[in-house]
């Protein structure tokens, strides 16, 4: 009589390798989805730029004001950034006077884990605390405005997002002519 079956040892080995496989894959799985939202709120800040500086050349409204420009306020450690229209035209966002409750401007929250972790000149050693990125139409031409309390920038400003979880950057860069890349 031959018996058909499967022993102990060839069931114990099975198991262990479908549970191996099983950990593999989701060791990766969720290293990945960190990964996923570092590459998102890299691109969504992207997305954020152009969008300021398409309203920016586009001269969109503010409510039933015409903003001299529109731009991105960012704090280095922060969480969130503010996408604004300034309409006193200084180049820096002032909450009390450039609410952010009407049309078109907005707070956006990076996704969870993910902060600003420096702002700086390209190149430079030197973190700044904070920046304020504004696109306006002069005579006929889109202008980028790069600067820190009033202090503009001819270099291109290196905005680094960092996932506080694995540690890993990943690096928007906007220079003075509005050109916007990164090392997606």
């Amino acid at each position: 009589m031959k018996k058909v079956g499967f022993t102990l040892i060839e069931l114990i080995i099975t198991v262990s390798i479908i549970a191996l496989i099983t950990g593999v894959f989701l060791a990766n799985y969720y290293g990945g989805e960190s990964q996923s939202q570092l590459l998102n709120a890299t691109s969504a800040l992207m997305r954020d730029l152009r969008l300021a500086q398409t309203k920016g050349a586009a001269n969109v409204s503010y409510g039933s004001d015409v903003p001299g420009s529109w731009g991105i306020s960012l704090t280095t450690a922060s969480s969130s950034y503010v996408l604004f229209a300034d309409l006193n035209n200084n180049h820096i966002y002032n909450g009390a006077t450039e609410s952010i409750t009407l049309k078109g401007g907005k707070t956006i929250s990076l996704p969870e884990g993910v902060v600003i972790s420096s702002i700086k000149l390209e190149g430079a050693s030197s973190s700044y605390n904070k920046v304020y990125i504004t696109f306006y139409y002069d005579n006929g031409v889109l202008k980028t405005y790069l600067n820190n309390n009033n202090l503009q920038f001819m270099l291109p400003v290196e905005v680094t997002l960092e996932d506080a979880n694995t540690g890993a950057t990943k690096t928007v860069t906007i220079n003075a002519v509005g050109l916007i890349s990164s090392n997606l």
